[in-house]
């Protein structure tokens, strides 16, 4: 029997780390490869060639690309199709959120110079006011929260 701190380490570096995500999201060839696979669905999964002709990428650099978001455990192959994992959702709407803020980054700065934090109604009432995303308004109003 192995002792517990080897298998803890063998069990941690089977899950990929979140240096390894973001290295992989690094490139925008990469990023793009990701939201067609996780973007598609039913009838339009793709293969191999159809995914290298969408993103006009050559062969040597779609399987680089695509080694690494599976190495990560981002995506999938199966019969030849590539699918988007269970985890690769959960990372996919974590992008999508981050889309949402960047576009509303200058509401955020707003929120950030007013800072009301002596009052937690004011905070929640101008996030209320502010915010149209349900998920970004209940990460800022956790700030504001009575503890």
């Amino acid at each position: 029997m192995k002792p517990k701190a080897d298998f803890k380490k063998e069990l941690y570096s089977v899950y990929p780390q979140p240096l390894e995500i973001l290295q992989a999201f690094s490139d925008e060839i990469c990023i793009r490869l990701f939201m067609r696979i996780g973007l598609s669905a039913g009838d339009r999964v793709y293969d191999s060639a159809t995914l290298m002709t969408k993103l006009r990428i050559s062969k040597k650099r779609f399987y680089t690309k695509i080694f690494n978001l599976q190495k990560c455990g981002l995506v999938k192959r199966i019969n030849q199709k590539y699918y988007i994992t269970a985890f690769g959702k959960v990372v996919l709407q974590s992008m999508r959120l981050i889309e949402d803020a960047s576009r509303i980054s200058w509401k955020l700065k707003v929120l950030d110079a007013i800072e009301p934090s002596k009052n937690l109604d004011e905070g929640r009432n101008l996030i209320n006011t502010l915010i149209d995303s349900e998920r970004i308004k209940i990460i800022l109003k956790s700030k504001y929260s009575k503890r």
